[in-house]
Protein backbone atom coordinates (compact mmCIF):
# COMPACT_ATOMS: atom_id res chain seq x y z
CA UNK A 1 0.00 0.00 0.00
CA UNK A 2 2.86 2.56 1.43
CA UNK A 3 4.86 1.14 -1.98
CA UNK A 4 1.77 2.60 -4.38
CA UNK A 5 1.74 5.75 -2.53
CA UNK A 6 5.59 6.45 -2.98
CA UNK A 7 5.17 5.69 -6.46
CA UNK A 8 2.52 7.97 -6.88
CA UNK A 9 3.99 10.60 -5.40
CA UNK A 10 6.72 9.77 -7.07
CA UNK A 11 4.96 10.16 -10.38
CA UNK A 12 3.25 13.40 -9.51
CA UNK A 13 6.67 14.86 -8.64
CA UNK A 14 8.13 14.11 -11.74
CA UNK A 15 5.12 15.80 -13.26
CA UNK A 16 6.09 18.92 -11.30
CA UNK A 17 9.83 18.96 -12.50
CA UNK A 18 8.78 18.83 -16.15
CA UNK A 19 5.82 21.38 -15.78
CA UNK A 20 8.96 23.70 -14.00
CA UNK A 21 11.79 22.49 -16.27
CA UNK A 22 9.20 23.50 -19.66
CA UNK A 23 8.23 26.56 -18.26
CA UNK A 24 11.35 27.96 -17.47
CA UNK A 25 12.99 26.84 -21.11
CA UNK A 26 10.03 28.52 -22.94
CA UNK A 27 10.51 31.49 -20.53
CA UNK A 28 14.39 31.90 -21.98
CA UNK A 29 13.27 30.92 -25.31
CA UNK A 30 10.86 33.28 -25.97
CA UNK A 31 13.34 36.36 -23.90
CA UNK A 32 16.17 35.06 -26.11
CA UNK A 33 13.63 35.12 -29.75
CA UNK A 34 12.52 38.52 -28.51
CA UNK A 35 15.72 39.99 -28.00
CA UNK A 36 16.47 39.06 -32.08
CA UNK A 37 13.60 40.74 -32.72
CA UNK A 38 15.28 44.02 -31.09
CA UNK A 39 18.48 43.27 -32.14
CA UNK A 40 19.61 42.85 -35.59
CA UNK A 41 18.32 39.53 -37.00
CA UNK A 42 21.97 38.83 -38.85
CA UNK A 43 23.40 37.30 -35.29
CA UNK A 44 20.66 34.60 -35.09
CA UNK A 45 22.53 31.08 -34.65
CA UNK A 46 21.07 28.93 -37.03
CA UNK A 47 21.40 25.93 -34.74
CA UNK A 48 19.75 28.07 -32.40
CA UNK A 49 16.17 25.45 -31.74
CA UNK A 50 18.98 22.31 -30.81
CA UNK A 51 19.42 23.81 -27.41
CA UNK A 52 16.00 24.02 -25.94
CA UNK A 53 16.02 20.05 -27.32
CA UNK A 54 18.92 19.04 -25.69
CA UNK A 55 17.76 20.46 -22.68
CA UNK A 56 14.47 19.09 -22.69
CA UNK A 57 16.29 15.24 -23.17
CA UNK A 58 18.73 16.11 -20.19
CA UNK A 59 15.46 17.00 -18.30
CA UNK A 60 13.88 13.67 -19.58
CA UNK A 61 17.24 11.94 -17.99
CA UNK A 62 17.03 13.81 -14.76
CA UNK A 63 13.34 12.44 -14.24
CA UNK A 64 14.23 8.93 -15.12
CA UNK A 65 16.71 8.91 -12.75
CA UNK A 66 13.89 10.64 -10.25
CA UNK A 67 11.56 7.75 -11.08
CA UNK A 68 13.91 5.44 -10.35
CA UNK A 69 15.27 6.83 -7.16
CA UNK A 70 11.78 7.08 -6.14
CA UNK A 71 10.96 2.90 -7.00
CA UNK A 72 14.85 1.62 -5.28
CA UNK A 73 14.76 1.78 -1.23
CA UNK A 74 18.59 3.07 -1.41
CA UNK A 75 17.97 6.59 -2.53
CA UNK A 76 20.12 8.07 -5.02
CA UNK A 77 23.52 6.95 -5.82
CA UNK A 78 26.67 9.27 -6.39
CA UNK A 79 27.22 7.07 -9.25
CA UNK A 80 23.95 7.83 -10.70
CA UNK A 81 24.17 11.55 -9.97
CA UNK A 82 27.56 12.04 -11.84
CA UNK A 83 26.29 9.72 -15.27
CA UNK A 84 23.58 12.26 -15.46
CA UNK A 85 25.87 15.26 -15.03
CA UNK A 86 28.79 13.27 -17.14
CA UNK A 87 25.94 12.88 -20.21
CA UNK A 88 25.07 16.47 -19.95
CA UNK A 89 28.36 17.83 -20.06
CA UNK A 90 29.77 15.66 -22.78
CA UNK A 91 26.63 16.37 -24.71
CA UNK A 92 27.05 20.09 -24.28
CA UNK A 93 30.79 20.12 -25.69
CA UNK A 94 29.51 17.79 -28.55
CA UNK A 95 26.77 20.67 -29.75
CA UNK A 96 28.55 23.35 -28.67
CA UNK A 97 31.87 22.04 -30.86
CA UNK A 98 29.47 20.96 -33.46
CA UNK A 99 27.47 24.12 -34.32
CA UNK A 100 30.82 26.00 -34.00
CA UNK A 101 32.67 24.35 -36.68
CA UNK A 102 29.15 24.31 -38.72
CA UNK A 103 28.04 27.88 -37.95
CA UNK A 104 30.99 29.54 -37.36
CA UNK A 105 30.11 32.99 -38.33
CA UNK A 106 27.30 33.02 -35.63
CA UNK A 107 30.22 30.92 -33.07
CA UNK A 108 29.83 33.89 -30.53
CA UNK A 109 25.76 34.54 -30.10
CA UNK A 110 25.58 30.92 -29.98
CA UNK A 111 27.82 30.56 -27.32
CA UNK A 112 26.46 33.21 -25.33
CA UNK A 113 23.24 31.43 -25.90
CA UNK A 114 23.99 28.21 -24.88
CA UNK A 115 25.66 29.74 -21.31
CA UNK A 116 22.29 31.14 -20.44
CA UNK A 117 20.68 28.08 -20.85
CA UNK A 118 23.50 25.73 -18.98
CA UNK A 119 23.30 28.15 -16.22
CA UNK A 120 19.49 27.99 -16.16
CA UNK A 121 19.39 24.37 -16.17
CA UNK A 122 22.65 23.87 -13.92
CA UNK A 123 20.43 25.77 -11.15
CA UNK A 124 17.29 24.02 -11.89
CA UNK A 125 19.63 20.03 -11.93
CA UNK A 126 20.86 21.07 -8.76
CA UNK A 127 17.54 21.93 -6.81
CA UNK A 128 16.08 18.85 -8.16
CA UNK A 129 19.06 17.12 -7.01
CA UNK A 130 19.13 18.95 -3.49
CA UNK A 131 15.54 17.80 -3.23
CA UNK A 132 15.98 14.34 -3.94
CA UNK A 133 18.53 13.76 -1.44
CA UNK A 134 16.62 15.36 1.36
CA UNK A 135 13.67 13.46 0.81
CA UNK A 136 14.94 9.84 0.01
CA UNK A 137 10.99 8.87 -0.34
CA UNK A 138 10.34 11.64 -3.56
Amino acid sequence: MESNKKIKTNENWLKLIFFRLSLMLLAITLLIALSFCFIDAQYYPVFFPVIPIFYIICGLLLGNLAMKTGKSQNGTSIRKIVAVRMIRITGSIIILVGAMMFDSTHAMPFAIIFAIYYIAYLLFETKVMTDLNKNKNV
